[in-house]
């Protein structure tokens, strides 16, 4: 990762008007045949560009060329009877579906996701995700009338696809992530099948591997079965060990607005962990402040090298205009919490957080499920003569020099929860003039690398010395040419 912090979308994306019917899941098309082919490019180009003006660092295609996450891969694949569809329970029975059956061995027809991958790898500069459905979700979201066995079907398509994602790394994805919903449902089965399937899917790739485990899309019956989950949420206990002891790279996993115990993520030891600081459930729109203080509370339990800030889920049910305004406050929230790692590296050492390792956010208040941080003291005076020296270093970054968020950012929030208020679902749109004097501080100045927070060619030797341990945590593994990387 280049910064700390940096920003990603767990998957899906709205598809706009034009392309499918809005605001539901298995969308039905507006087109067919070339205008269909052409629309979907379309609507992957509109969100790439979206992204990158809401300063999402790894962008993806939003699944914009797929009907379903699952059923958009089964489309080329070879053995299944799309047309004779049956009701089936999925996830445990939580909600029924129309799915396709296995009726013969299967196989690939070819490439699935060439040409989106493609078009959206040659459309940007910035890193790229691309998502595939995992084996066990596969699975349970498909009628099986050949194989007879769930754990034989499941690595038969995890042989397919582990040949797309190859296919997917030779387009020049940076990271393939594969969706296991499932694995919150059939917890008991994640390690004894689960992770199995999971490490075949995956193996022989060298770019970033990710596996993402949530508790659904914000649909109905989701919320339903989140309600009948208690007070904690503690199925990733029984999950998270197999995981960290797998070969996967990232993980990501659903947290803000839910019940998700935030001591679990510790168990993912070694992983980088996408955590989930929008939600994808409610159509109130988080402030750029509320993702910052997510993060913050998530810096308790992994190192903060290893945080990406992400969304809960795929947002392909949401309205458009909400979609956009979480985006932007995904993307300035990240900003404002590096901001809160270069005020830690004013503090004068001794002053950190009650629990060690965790990032202190100036000012911040609690997060829901969460104690409020000790409030800030004032600083020393010789941290007046560090500050002018750490805006050197920023400037100076080498690495960075993408310009900063888009002015327009704050725009989107603020219009986003004042359609989210609107529409009943929140209040947020009369925000203290403090509150949104903050955010719009964070997006207007430019961008200070975190990584410039310990720059020793900015700030010299003997500045070393004021740094606090959590500020020399956040600059392990930073530029080449920094010397106290060497002196370390």
């Amino acid at each position: 990762m280049t910064r700390l912090f940096p920003s990603a979308i767990a998957g899906s994306l709205p598809k706009p008007s034009w392309l499918a019917e809005t605001n539901t899941l298995w969308a039905p098309w507006q087109a067919d045949g070339v205008e269909l082919d052409h629309a979907k490019i379309d609507a992957t180009l509109l969100w790439l560009k979206l992204q990158e003006d809401a300063d999402i660092d790894v962008v993806g295609d939003g699944e914009q060329a797929r009907q379903h996450f699952v059923h958009g891969f089964l489309e080329q694949v070879e053995g299944i009877d799309a047309e004779n569809k049956v009701t089936m329970g999925i996830r445990n029975n939580r909600y029924e579906a129309q799915v396709p059956q296995v009726v013969a061995p299967l196989t690939l027809k070819g490439r699935v996701h060439q040409r989106e991958a493609t078009v959206m790898t040659s459309h940007t500069d910035r890193r790229t995700k691309f998502t595939l459905p995992g084996p066990m979700t596969i699975v349970d979201t498909i009628a099986d009338r050949y194989y007879g066995d769930r754990v034989a079907m499941a690595m038969a398509f995890a042989d397919l696809l582990n040949a797309e994602a190859r296919g997917l790394e030779a387009d020049g994805v940076d990271v393939i992530q594969f969706d296991e919903p499932a694995f919150n449902v059939y917890t008991s089965e994640v390690a004894e099948w689960g992770i199995e399937a999971l490490e075949r899917a995956a193996a022989g790739l060298t770019c970033v591997t990710a596996v993402h485990i949530c508790y659904g899309y914000g649909i109905e019956a989701n919320a339903t079965w989140k309600k009948s989950l208690g007070q904690e949420w503690r199925q990733y206990e029984e999950v998270f060990p197999a995981i960290s002891a797998s070969s996967i790279d990232q993980v990501s996993v659903e947290f803000f607005r839910s019940q998700v115990p935030p001591e679990l993520m510790s168990l993912l030891v070694g992983k980088d962990v996408m955590v989930g600081v929008i939600d994808v459930g409610s159509d109130e729109v988080e402030t750029p402040e509320q993702v910052a203080q997510t993060i913050e509370m998530a810096s308790k339990y992994v190192p903060v090298e290893h945080i990406i800030a992400s969304t809960n889920c795929g947002m392909a049910p949401m309205h458009r205009d909400v979609a956009e305004a979480k985006l932007a406050a995904l993307g300035a929230g990240a900003a404002l919490a590096r901001g809160g790692i270069r005020a830690a590296v004013l503090r004068p050492r001794g002053r950190r957080s009650r629990q060690a390792g965790a990032l202190a956010l100036p000012g911040a208040h609690p997060v829901e499920g969460g104690a409020a941080p000790a409030p800030p003291r004032r600083r020393r005076r010789r941290d007046r003569h560090l500050a002018p020296l750490l805006h050197a270093g920023a400037r100076r970054a080498e690495d960075d020099d993408r310009p900063a968020p888009a002015a327009g950012a704050r725009g989107l929030v603020d219009a986003g929860l004042e359609r989210s208020a609107d529409r009943g679902r929140g209040r947020r749109a009369e925000q203290p003039d403090r509150q949104r004097g903050a955010a719009g501080r964070a997006l207007a100045q430019p961008r200070l690398a975190a990584d410039a927070v310990g720059c020793e060619a900015a700030i010299g030797q003997r500045a070393r010395s004021a740094l606090s341990p959590l500020a020399r945590a956040a600059c392990a593994g930073g530029r080449p040419h920094c010397r106290w990387r060497a002196a370390a």
